[in-house]
């Protein structure tokens, strides 16, 4: 019997979740509606057949593992992020916003969180399936097709959604460690708005009422377009590979269906051709 990639089933190794957050003052009154919805994705996974076997938070525009664990529970991850926004610092970041997922993925297996349970670099342990979340509550620094943001000569969605022979080459290209095929990779995408104004966005994040009070002043929409072109893109090399969620919708309503659907939707996408479960 063939087991699902990251399913834990018959010696595949599991599966590993990273989200990539933004750190700034503000991430503080969000901290709890981060961890929330790292929680219900985990959630979502675990019920449509992956076992999470490590779960991680780095910091969006800066090369850095914040907190993990070998499990799929998000204990103490609100106090970290908390703790990082404490010590953040109030400039823009201007690094595009795939600058430290590409930086961290060449090396991920050697990377060691600053705090969590894991004593030892997280993603060390091969994985049979890894998801990659972005949650950005704040103006993109550059636009997608700008011209200023390329890794080793290639747009993101070709460095990200291209795999070269039978494995994605930005994972952990610089240690040769483990690395996946693309369908074994996902990306889920929660940003604010580019497209609204900052009063449009704040009036219909401010109609959501489980949407966190104090976070109404520190989001922002974005007039650089940025993960809604990289979604569109990534999807022309497998469907579904990236899925872009609007960040008030993800805080301010129940987001576990919608973890549920999209952990389901992967979880089919890898059921073995032999039709084996």
């Amino acid at each position: 019997m063939t087991p699902m990639p990251g399913s834990g089933l018959s010696g595949d190794p599991g599966t590993g979740v990273l989200w990539l957050v933004r750190v700034e003052p503000g991430t503080a009154n969000l901290a709890e509606s981060y961890a929330s919805l790292v929680a219900k994705m985990n959630a979502g996974l675990q019920a449509a057949g992956f076992d999470v076997r490590t779960t991680a938070v780095a910091s969006l525009y800066d090369e850095r593992l914040l907190w993990a664990r070998s499990d799929g529970l998000t204990i103490g991850l609100s106090s970290a992020l908390s703790s990082a926004a404490a010590s953040a610092s109030t400039a823009a970041p201007t690094a595009c916003s795939t600058a430290s997922l590409a930086g961290l993925g060449a090396r991920l297996s050697t990377v060691y969180p600053e705090s969590g349970s894991s004593g030892s670099p997280p993603f060390a342990p091969s994985r049979g399936a890894l998801l990659v979340g972005v949650l950005d509550h704040r103006a993109r620094p550059v636009s997608y097709y700008g011209g200023a943001c390329t890794h080793f000569g290639q747009l993101p969605d070709s460095y990200f959604g291209v795999q070269t022979s039978s494995q994605m080459v930005w994972l952990n290209r610089s240690t040769f460690s483990w690395s996946l095929p693309l369908k074994q990779t996902r990306f889920a995408l929660v940003s604010t708005s580019e497209s609204e104004s900052a009063s449009a966005q704040r009036s219909r994040c401010a109609a959501l009422a489980a949407f966190p009070r104090s976070a109404l002043d520190v989001i922002a929409p974005s007039s650089n377009p940025f993960y809604g072109p990289f979604a569109s893109a990534m999807v022309q090399h497998r469907s579904e590979l990236a899925t872009s969620y609007d960040l008030c919708n993800a805080l301010g309503q129940d987001f576990a269906p919608t973890a549920s659907a999209f952990a389901r939707s992967w979880a089919s996408a890898l059921q073995p051709s032999d039709g084996t479960k």
